[in-house]
């Protein structure tokens, strides 16, 4: 993950933060943010909006496509980074050829001509006043207001939510009111500018028409149905397909409701008949039931929120981070969720990394556990194909890609290295089974999904590895740290792979399965090198300072109830830091100014751990507040970009409180392995539910003392 080869293609627009304010956020105050934006003449990234199934960037005035606005941005020809995105709806890469996200045409596009004068042709007479995300529901607003003449104003609200529900619609409502009688006819379109592919339907297959406007797209790889439906027309006229009239009346206030359905090839095969379907049932219950059970939904997932009492600004990084991790995760996905969620496709072209099992997977196991099953259900899907593809490497069981597309397969860049060498995904993954399956209980999910992935991985592992007179040893493969190439026995890999081999053997003994011996030896031997004279834990065989040490291999697993002495984590530790002060910031050095943010929350609560709060607190907030981008509090993958929305930061920041300050580990037994150590300021950390054994749990953490699991409601 460090220095990753598929690059991300950067966002160009430069931003100053000014206007922008964040409401409702005190000290002692329970309520979710709202982020509002006031001050328009500067450009910003646009918000993002997803539920898991579709995501889009609305723009400024949400009623064109923010694809538009990438005229100034570098990005490869013809390729709009913020395009909407669907699960499922893939693309032939156009420069490096395989499988990734595709851009899809924004459903949302509407026009109005107002006393006959058209918004779309006259932005400049548009005046946008505020707009504001609601974190408690994902509801975007927008306030705005429209002036062809000095004697005539139109005032413009567009309300825009993804639907938790439904997850394959999208809800739009414009509110309306002018300041004298006018006509005004609203237009809806499927705007496909810019967009590569062919139109194949536009129109529903029969005369009554429960659509208001349809679309059957295809790249050249896969389809996408589009529909769209009017709800509710308060008042308006359908004067054609798509197109609505009213004679407003002086003052007062018109509703214009669409709902778009958005459905890959993925899930169904004549998609466009799909979206139909869909948006005659989104019509049966109506815009507003559908705006009521969004509400709901979130309503009930916030009751997971990580709440700290003593720092504000860490409140607000969490806040955030739960509702973009949450946001771009759905318990009905089948397609998992990428680096970068569902805000745009160019970004490692939307394949799946051990982000979402490493970092994604343990909050959610806790948080909202339908989501993280999701998650590990597209893995079990895909067993058959890395199957195969171990085959092809010449190993047993199952080999999992370091980047995989929508049905598991291999997607890395046939060019970048990891695709061979950056192997330790493979456990990566089979711990997130274990810890899913030890959380919940779940003994369905235990015969069924945990052991045929445990299987697998114990089996590539036993193939994968040597007996030498050391032990079991892993040679050449390429670890976390990518700027080193080929190494032998990596402790972030082998004590990985340790952990799976301990959790095979467990599993198969709990489902009364015999397994072969050589497994029980490859977890008592596997090689994890070690300085006899410092006594620490090295990156990987022959490690030497100043000649690329790789450092904090072990806080990456760290949250994970690693399989090592404490005492010498904290001798590791300690030693690495004081080295890594020393050395140069790359992308490769977790917690500098050139990493990833993903890398920074497990060094802080490592420091935690160790008894060094004030570091804790300084690495905390480096995790997230050299990464955030104003307004709307997306983070950056790395602090050098300017966009972001890189989920796997989100993720990563929650763990670090759920299982690192308090002092807590998802294990098959007592969770209690140290007393809470909280970031200096921080007097308690709570969280109203998270879910063990398929129970309710109240979380309370104070410093010094173990947590408190209290049962919860």
């Amino acid at each position: 993950m460090f220095g990753r080869i598929f690059t991300l293609v950067c966002v160009a627009i430069l931003f100053e933060a000014s206007g922008f304010s964040l409401q409702g956020l005190r000290p002692d105050s329970s309520s979710i943010p709202v982020f509002t934006v006031t001050d328009f003449s500067k450009p910003f990234p646009p918000a993002s909006l997803s539920n898991g199934f579709i995501g889009i960037r609305s723009a400024a005035n949400p009623l064109i496509s923010s694809s538009l606005l990438n005229s100034n941005r570098p990005r490869r020809i013809g390729v709009h980074p913020w395009a909407t995105v669907v699960g499922g709806f893939v693309r032939t890469e156009p420069n490096l050829g395989g499988e990734a996200m595709a851009p899809a045409p924004y459903p949302l596009s509407t026009d109005i001509i107002y006393a006959g004068v058209s918004l779309s042709e006259h932005p400049e007479d548009l005046g946008i006043h505020r707009q504001s995300l609601d974190l408690s529901n994902g509801e975007l607003v927008t306030e705005m207001a429209f002036r062809p003449s000095a004697e005539q104003r139109l005032d413009i609200t567009v309300e825009q939510f993804a639907s938790r529900s439904v997850p394959a619609l999208l809800c739009q409502q414009i509110t309306l009111r002018s300041s004298s009688p006018a006509s005004i006819l609203v237009k809806t379109n499927i705007d496909r500018t810019g967009i590569p592919g062919t139109v194949y339907a536009d129109k529903a297959p029969y005369a009554e028409q429960l659509s208001d406007r349809v679309m059957g797209f295809d790249n050249g790889r896969t389809k996408l149905g589009i529909a769209l439906v009017v709800p509710d027309t308060d008042g308006f006229k359908r004067e054609t397909v798509g197109e609505y009239k009213v004679d407003a009346a002086e003052g007062k206030t018109y509703r214009f409701q669409t709902v778009a359905a958005m459905v890959s090839e993925l899930y169904a095969s004549d998609p466009e008949l799909e979206a139909i379907r869909l948006v005659g049932w989104a019509k049966m219950l109506g815009f507003d039931h559908l705006r009521a059970e969004n509400r709901g939904v979130w309503r009930d997932l916030w009751k997971g929120r990580l709440l700290v009492d003593g720092d504000p600004e860490a409140q607000r990084a969490l806040d955030t981070a739960f509702f973009y991790l949450i946001s771009n995760s759905s318990p009905l996905s089948m397609t998992g969720t990428p680096p970068f969620g569902f805000s745009e496709h160019e970004a490692y072209g939307g394949h799946i990394f051990w982000d979402m099992d490493s970092f994604m997977v343990p909050p959610l196991t806790v948080l909202a556990p339908q989501i993280a099953k999701a998650m590990l259900e597209f893995r079990l899907r895909g067993l058959a194909e890395v199957q195969k593809r171990a085959r092809l490497f010449g190993f047993q069981g199952a080999m999992y890609p370091w980047e995989a597309g929508i049905n598991g397969t291999d997607a890395t860049p046939s060019g970048a290295d990891t695709g061979w060498a950056e192997q330790h995904i493979s456990a990566d993954i089979a711990i997130a089974f274990w810890e899913y399956q030890v959380a919940t209980g779940d003994k369905e999910f235990l015969r069924n999904s945990a052991w045929p992935v445990l299987r697998n991985v114990a089996e590539w592992i036993a193939s994968r590895g040597t007996f030498t007179k050391r032990g079991f040893e892993i040679q050449n493969l390429m670890g976390v740290d990518e700027s080193v190439g080929s190494v032998s026995n990596g402790s972030q890999m082998n004590l990985a792979c340790k952990m799976v081999m301990r959790a095979a053997l467990d599993v198969s003994s709990k489902l009364g399965i015999s397994v072969p011996p050589t497994w029980r030896k490859i977890a008592d031997t596997i090689v994890i090198p070690r300085d006899l004279k410092t006594g620490v834990v090295l990156p990987y065989d022959g490690a030497k300072p100043g000649s690329g040490y790789s450092v904090d291999m072990l806080p990456l697993l760290f949250l994970h109830n690693l399989p090592v002495d404490p005492e010498e984590f904290r001798r590791t530790f300690t030693f690495e830091q004081k080295l890594k002060a020393t050395v140069p910031s790359t992308p490769s050095v977790p917690c500098t100014k050139e990493s990833p943010g993903f890398s920074c929350p497990p060094v802080a609560a490592s420091e935690a751990f160790i008894g060094d709060r004030k570091r804790a607190k300084e690495y905390f907030e480096r995790s997230w507040k050299e990464y955030w981008v104003e307004p709307y509090g997306l983070t950056k993958e790395y602090a050098k970009y300017e966009d972001g929305n890189y989920i796997t930061n989100d993720g990563s920041l929650l763990m670090s409180v759920i299982f690192g300050f308090t002092g807590l580990r998802i294990s098959d037994g007592d969770w209690h392995h140290y007393p809470a150590t909280l970031p200096e300021g921080w007097k308690r950390i709570e969280i109203e539910r998270i879910w063990i054994h398929g129970k309710p749990m109240h979380l309370i953490a104070e410093n010094g003392k173990p947590a408190q699991l209290l049962e919860g409601n």
